[in-house]
């Protein structure tokens, strides 16, 4: 957990998450002293990246549903709203979605950064490549994902990384 919010704090230029969540938090991690999240709302005030803020994919489901009522707000909208660091865009679910539609999101998200001069890719052109990615592909039965990932930030916020380089990269890895 802690990990997270360090690789967070050192300027990360990209921070994806795929698998389970709800509206306040990615995942349960188990341990000897109960379960933990992996980074929730409670971790949001820990990051101190002012001046580096990450572009995010949460590739789950909720954690986009700003207009759920909510004490404070949904996980992505409490990144992007982070007065000192945080997130400039997140791209996330504002419901519940079958996951082989967050695939081919992220995968053309992911392609378009790669393919593209540094620097050079827009918030939303980089979306569009994820809708593109899905609605093309033979996934009909994922195609909820296009009316519920929605971007939380400026979709003209250009990308301040690219991918660079032609292997597959696997979790956990983090690069600046």
């Amino acid at each position: 957990r802690q990990s997270v919010v360090d690789q967070i704090n050192g300027g990360v230029g990209l921070v994806v998450y795929n698998g389970h969540s709800n509206h306040w938090q990615y995942a349960i991690l188990e341990s000897t002293s109960g379960d933990t999240p992996l980074h929730s709302i409670a971790d949001v005030g820990l990051l101190a990246n002012t001046g580096k803020p990450f572009v995010g994919l949460s590739m789950t489901c909720y954690t986009s549903a700003f207009a759920r009522p909510a004490n404070e707000g949904t996980l992505d909208e409490l990144f992007v709203r982070k007065a000192d660091g945080g997130a400039v865009a997140m791209w996330g679910p504002a419901g519940l979605t079958v996951a082989h539609g967050h695939d081919y999101l992220q995968k053309g998200f992911i392609a378009q950064l790669r393919t593209s001069a540094p620097y050079s890719q827009r918030m939303g052109d980089l979306v569009e490549a994820g809708y593109t990615s899905l609605l093309t592909s033979p996934l009909s039965s994922a195609l909820d994902a296009l009316k519920t990932f929605l971007v939380l930030g400026d979709p003209l916020t250009k990308v301040r990384i690219n991918g660079g380089g032609s292997e597959p990269l696997f979790l956990p890895a983090v690069q600046r």
